[in-house]
Order: structure tokens, then C-alpha cells, then sequence
């Protein structure tokens, strides 16, 4: 009985306990006070001010800044230093901001816990489906190929000698613990089809990685140490932590790499690469916490194969293929275990060719092959400068600005290189950078520097010729509009006169008549006189007309003088009474003038 009495006790003491650390680290919700309905009621204005400098305090450990820090920021918001003094504030609304800033100072590290997990958790669980894919796959190699137990050995070896909270460890030692384990397997027949289902699941994975994050599988050297598996896995890892920042981490895997090649100090490699991705890592605002937790995990497994790496770079040297770094490049995924092995180094020294586009120009793209043929003989190199090109056609595709001067100061800081790849680089810089150039290139003496002489003049050319072309163009078409216009307007003019200018030419020039004729007197014996003289002569005009036929322009006018003759009627019939004997004399005249026109010598 009094051991039930204890064990009760001992619950109750356990279950207190635990409420209270749960309100310790509960946030925000210890910020607004013990009751938060009477601060929503008392100081509305105040809980508005409160949610605002919460989101900044959240914001703040994304960033990974220090607690203090966060601290500091937080108590600023609602008041001075955790202290505040405002007259216009309720006393109740004062202790509300003063009591939160008190809390936030004494219990910052629990809440940056909660809030980095919180924050971390959607990544997290993305991961994690990405690794389903793969995980029954890999769980049936280790079944199948009898070496189920050391993944598991190997897997919490590692996971000991790392020592850390790092979430992503624990879902992606046991993909990394087959490097140590593969000498192990059996190759049977049902081992051999498990790897082949392996293969293809990494394959299925790969896919949906590469559409999102637009990096050829082949330049790819993060998780270069663990073969085609551990390349696969971080690939899926950085989709959903670093994202745009990948193509710069993945070049400081590709220089640490290089680094080994070299037989450079592997310290010297190591302490590089921590330093390149410290400064990447810093300008990464957007997704900061959740790549600082990628580069955390990369950065120790790493540790993990480094001196053994560093050993089997003495004598590594794959020749690669001559591909070209265009935009269909960027998906192109995971292809298949290099030599039949899961966990075997496969980089290759590739041989690039730029795209030539609008925004990447054909002498770039010559140039950039010359440096790609000269660098990729020697294994110091070449991988560098494939990952050069990488990054300038994800530039290209993603970025779109600066990409030419990001390529140029990518190709400058390569280490190591030797004699000819050298001067190749330093083509490519004095092209993007002339003003810069300390000696100029001399002419004739390389393809390239005939390149840039060649392909200037022909760019200047092309430019020339596509303006004349296009103001020769605009001339023509406006030449061809205004003749048309006038062949419209002659037509009408001819064969449709009175609807058109003919008609309106004609009134105008009876109008004009009559109101000469008008004007005149009507009692001039003179013009009746010459009147006469002219009918006199008419009828030997009659015949000389009659000997020799109309030519067009004769015909032409004498059908403009009937047409003035019916106009002219048309409107003398329309006159009013009052103007009758003027309108009589007038027809006289219209009659006497316009019937012998058949007979006037235009001679």
C-alpha cells in the first residue's frame, strides 16, 4: 500500500514538473502575461505592438544571430532597454511590455530552441518524403547483399563521433555509412537485381531534384566522397534548404576537391572551403537557418572521409566527355552507378561549350572552348572550370544579370593552373575586361585574340547593315503608300469624275462662269457682236474637227464641257423668279458658249 501511496506521489511530482518546464519554454505565449484576455481587453494597442516585435524576435534567430542579440532587438521594440517609461501608457499596459522584455531576457535560449525548430520543421519533413523514395530501396540492398547489421554499426559510429542535434544526421547517416560497408556485400543474383532497384530509385529521385534545382548531376560535387549516393542524397538536401545558393556552395565543394587533387596541405583545403562557405553562407538572407543546417552536416560528414579522400585523389584522373552547358543541360540527372559502384568517385573532367544566345555572345562561347580544351588536359584544373561554365549558364537561366562578369572573376580565382590555361583565361578577361588588360593580346598569335578582332568587326558590320536595311526599308514603304495614294486618287478621278473630283471640279468652274457672265451687261451690243463673229466662224471649225478625229486629252475636255453644260442648267432651272430675266439672258449665253465647244481650236 504505501508503495502505491509513493509511486502516486512520484507521478504527480513528475507530471508537475513537466507542465512547469512546458510553460517555461512556451512561446510567445509567456510574453503576453498569465491572461490573455485581459491584456487583449485592457491594452489592444499595445497586444498589436506586442505580435509585431515577436515576429522580429523570430526573424532574428533565423538569421542565426546571437541570443543576446535577439534579446536586445526584442526589448527595443516594446520599449527602451526593457524599462519603459510613457505617461501616455496604462500602468497595466507598462508592466505587460515590461514583464516580456524581462522573460525574453531570462529565457532567450529556450525560446531560440523552439523557435529554430520550429522554423526548421517544414524543411525537415520535405527531407524527409525525399528520402522515402530511396529508403526501402536501401534497406532492401542491405537485406539482400548481407550487410544489414554493419549499416547499422557503421551508422551510429558515425553518428557518435559526430556529437550533434543537427535533425538532418539521423535521416541520412545510414545513406553515407554504405561507403565504409559496400567491400562487404555478397554479389549474388538477388543482391545484384536489389542494387539494380537501388539504381533506379536514385534515378526517380534525381529527376524531381534536378527540375527544381537546375544543376547538371555530372557537376555536382557535394557529397563527391560517397560516390553516386551520397551526390544523390545532398542534391535532395539542398532543394529544400539552400536552393539558389547551391550552385555557389557546390563550387566550393568543386575547389576543395580540386584542392586535393593538387596535393595542396589538406588543413589549407579544408580551412578554404569553411572560409568560402562562411561568406556565402552570410549573404544568404532568405533561407539562412534551414542551409546553415545543410552546410553544418556537410561540413562533418565530410570530416568523416576526408583523410581517406585526400589519399585516393593521388592517383584519380577520369577523363570526361565534350558536352555542351545549355539550358537542357540543367536536367540532366543521375544516370547510373560509375563502374558498378554505389560509393565510388566519379568525377570527370569534362570538356564544355558555352550556348551562344542574346545574352551570351558567340565569342564568348568561342573563347570559353579554347580555355575548356587547354584546362581540360590537366587534372589541376579542369573541374574548375567546368564548374565555371555551370555556374555561367545557370546565370544565364536563373539569375540573368552580371552573369559575364561573375564568369570572368569565377575563371580568375582559379588556383594551380598551368601555363596554357592560363593565357586562355586571360583572353576571356581582357574580352570582358579591355580597360583592364594589362598587356593586350597580340594579334595573330592566338585563335582567340583573332576571335575578338573578328568577331568585333563582324558585330560592327552586322549593326551597320541591319540600320541601312532597315531605313532602306522604311523609305520603300513609304514611297510605295504615297503612290498608291496617287494612282487611287488619278483613277477616281478619270473614270469616276463626277463622284470622285470631277464633279466637284465642274461646279466650281460653272459657278465660276456664271457669275462672270452674270456680272457682264446684258445690253452690250459689242459682245453680241463678237458673239456672232465667233458663231460665224464655227461651222469651219465644224469641219476641220470633223477631218481630224479627237485625241484623249480633247476628248477629255470636251466631256468636262457637257458635264459643266448639264451642271450649269441644273442650276439655272433652280433660280428664283425674282431673278428671271437675268437667269433667261444667262441661259442664252450658257447655250450660245458651251454647244459649239465641239468645235474650238485647242490648237
Amino acid at each position: 500500500m504505501a508503495s502505491q501511496v509513493w509511486f502516486i506521489v512520484l507521478v504527480l511530482v513528475v507530471t508537475t514538473s513537466a507542465k512547469s518546464f512546458t510553460n517555461v519554454s512556451a512561446f510567445p505565449e509567456m510574453l503576453y502575461g498569465s491572461n490573455l484576455t485581459n491584456f487583449r481587453k485592457e491594452c489592444p494597442d499595445q497586444l498589436s505592438q506586442m505580435d509585431s516585435c515577436i515576429v522580429i524576435y523570430r526573424d532574428c534567430f533565423g538569421l542565426m544571430r546571437a541570443t543576446r542579440e535577439c534579446d536586445h532587438q526584442f526589448c527595443g521594440c516594446v520599449g527602451e532597454s526593457g524599462y519603459i517609461r510613457d505617461d501616455s501608457i496604462p500602468q497595466k499596459c507598462l508592466d505587460h511590455l515590461n514583464s516580456a522584455c524581462v522573460t525574453v531576457r531570462s529565457k532567450g535560449n529556450l525560446f531560440k530552441n523552439q523557435i529554430v525548430k520550429e522554423n526548421i520543421k517544414p524543411a525537415v519533413n520535405a527531407i524527409e518524403k525525399y528520402l522515402n523514395q530511396i529508403r526501402s530501396a536501401h534497406k532492401t540492398v542491405a537485406e539482400q547483399c548481407g550487410i544489414e547489421s554493419k549499416i547499422k554499426d557503421e551508422e551510429a559510429r558515425m553518428l557518435a563521433s559526430l556529437n550533434t542535434t543537427n535533425r538532418l544526421f539521423p535521416m541520412t547517416m545510414t545513406f553515407f555509412a554504405m561507403v565504409n560497408v559496400e567491400k562487404f556485400i555478397s554479389k549474388s543474383e538477388q543482391c545484384q537485381k536489389a542494387i539494380d532497384q537501388y539504381e533506379r530509385a536514385l534515378q526517380d529521385l534525381d529527376k524531381t531534384t534536378v527540375n527544381r534545382l537546375e544543376i547538371p548531376y555530372r557537376f555536382w560535387f557535394i557529397g563527391a566522397e560517397f560516390g553516386s549516393i551520397g551526390r544523390v542524397v545532398t542534391r535532395a538536401l539542398a532543394v529544400e534548404t539552400c536552393e539558389n545558393a547551391s550552385p555557389e556552395f557546390n563550387h566550393h565543394s568543386v575547389v576543395r576537391v580540386n584542392c586535393y587533387d593538387r596535393r595542396v596541405n589538406r588543413s589549407a583545403c579544408d580551412e578554404k572551403y569553411r572560409r568560402d562557405t562562411k561568406h556565402t553562407l552570410s549573404t544568404t538572407e532568405s533561407k539562412k537557418l534551414k542551409c546553415k543546417m545543410f552546410i553544418d552536416l556537410v561540413e562533418q560528414v565530410q570530416s568523416l572521409r576526408a583523410s581517406q579522400f585526400y589519399e585516393e585523389a593521388v592517383d584519380y584522373h577520369e577523363n570526361g566527355l565534350k558536352i555542351d552547358v545549355n539550358g537542357d543541360s540543367l536536367t540532366r540527372g543521375f544516370e547510373g552507378f560509375f563502374k558498378g559502384s554505389m560509393t565510388r568517385r566519379e568525377t570527370k573532367n569534362d570538356i564544355v561549350r558555352l550556348e551562344a544566345s542574346q545574352n551570351s555572345p558567340l565569342i564568348l562561347q568561342q573563347l570559353y572552348e579554347d580555355v575548356s580544351m587547354s584546362c581540360g588536359k590537366s587534372k589541376n584544373s579542369a573541374d574548375v572550370v567546368t564548374s565555371c561554365a555551370s555556374k555561367y549558364a545557370y546565370c544565364i537561366h536563373k539569375i540573368k544579370k552580371e552573369c559575364m562578369i561573375q564568369l570572368s572573376i569565377c575563371l580568375d580565382h582559379i588556383d594551380g593552373i598551368d601555363g596554357t590555361c592560363e593565357e586562355k583565361i586571360k583572353e576571356i578577361s581582357s574580352f570582358l575586361w579591355p580597360s583592364t588588360a594589362t598587356t593586350p593580346v597580340p594579334t595573330g598569335e592566338s585563335n582567340a585574340a583573332k576571335a575578338i578582332t573578328r568577331g568585333a568587326k563582324e558585330d560592327y558590320f552586322w549593326w551597320i547593315a541591319r540600320m541601312i536595311a532597315l531605313f532602306v526599308f522604311i523609305v520603300v514603304i513609304t514611297l510605295l503608300i504615297i503612290s498608291i495614294g496617287a494612282a487611287i486618287y488619278q483613277q477616281g478621278c478619270v473614270s469616276g469624275a463626277r463622284k470622285i473630283c470631277g464633279e466637284k471640279h465642274s461646279m466650281n468652274q460653272g459657278k465660276q462662269e456664271e457669275d462672270r457672265l452674270v456680272e457682264a451687261p446684258s445690253s452690250s451690243s459689242s459682245d453680241v457682236a463678237t458673239v456672232a463673229e465667233t458663231d460665224a466662224a464655227s461651222p469651219r471649225n465644224d469641219e476641220s474637227n470633223d477631218q481630224e478625229p479627237l485625241d484623249g486629252e480633247e476628248e477629255i475636255a470636251r466631256i468636262g464641257n457637257d458635264d459643266n453644260y448639264e451642271i450649269i442648267q441644273m442650276s439655272n432651272n433652280q433660280e428664283d423668279s425674282q431673278h428671271s430675266n437675268i437667269k433667261t439672258e444667262t441661259d442664252s449665253i450658257h447655250n450660245f458658249i458651251i454647244i459649239p465647244q465641239d468645235t474650238v481650236d485647242h490648237t
